[in-house]
């Protein structure tokens, strides 16, 4: 749920597209890959969204 109002955040402040279903998707798929690799849980990072965003950064690996 933290992931999701993060991203409808994000997508209003930077007034772009934000599609919910694509975003359930994405982490289901995400935590399912995870799942067989071992990996740990998969979540993002509203803190370091919010400071790409206020430092108008470009790419998404920033």
């Amino acid at each position: 749920m933290e992931t999701l109002s993060s991203s409808k955040i994000i997508a209003i402040k930077s007034k772009s597209r934000w599609d919910e279903n694509q975003q359930w998707i994405s982490q289901a798929i995400a935590k399912i890959a995870a799942a067989f690799c071992s990996s740990v849980p998969v979540s993002g990072s509203f803190s370091r969204s919010a400071l790409n965003l206020s430092a108008e950064a470009k790419t998404e690996l920033s």
